[in-house]
């Protein structure tokens, strides 16, 4: 493969992942209303398996296989390239190298949860069409890896400023502890 047909499958990648993520996002949000209806329901549930088609697109075996291959190679240099100290935050600046095989380590993760993720966005979405109320979420920690591994492919990417609010976003979503196993209020 060449650096172009690399960077073309990253790019794919991380518009599904973006895409993955936001969907994640407008289904928790609309399946939190109080009162839905029927209606509300059936359009949540087609929500929901538009999220389980990115779920399978994102979490596609050959695709994390190359973000691992590219992660092995380049984590710890693109974390390290693009980021200061009170970029990252000092626990996480210090733990660098925990960073980088925390990123290696996602898309192993997404790997071993992708069925166990299906499962459950079936079965959601079977009890929306039934008209059977269903909160709207991936996992918190599957959630933290599409997060994290986004911002790595944006930084592989070269795109500082796409990983910069990706890595807001997944601060925000306190993923640092979940997924690193560090706190943010850490010294």
């Amino acid at each position: 493969m060449s650096k172009l047909d690399d960077d073309a499958t990253a790019q794919r990648w991380l518009s599904a992942a973006f895409n993955l993520l936001t969907l994640d996002t407008v289904w928790t949000r609309h399946l939190n209303t109080a009162h839905l209806s029927t209606q509300d329901m059936h359009q949540a549930a087609d929500v929901g398996k538009a999220l389980r088609d990115q779920w399978l697109t994102v979490t596609n075996p050959q695709m994390l296989v190359f973000i691992e291959s590219v992660a092995a190679g380049t984590a710890q240099r693109s974390w390290e390239r693009f980021w200061e100290p009170e970029t990252l935050g000092p626990p996480l600046y210090r733990n660098r190298k925990r960073l980088a095989m925390a990123t290696r380590r996602a898309s192993q993760d997404l790997r071993r949860t992708h069925d166990q993720e299906i499962e459950v966005l079936t079965a959601k979405i079977e009890n929306l069409h039934a008209g059977i109320w269903e909160p709207g979420d991936l996992s918190p920690k599957s959630r933290c890896n599409v997060l994290l591994l986004s911002a790595f492919v944006a930084l592989y990417l070269g795109l500082g400023e796409v990983a910069a609010g990706l890595w807001a976003w997944f601060l925000a979503s306190n993923c640092a502890n979940l997924t690193l196993g560090v706190g943010e209020d850490q010294e």
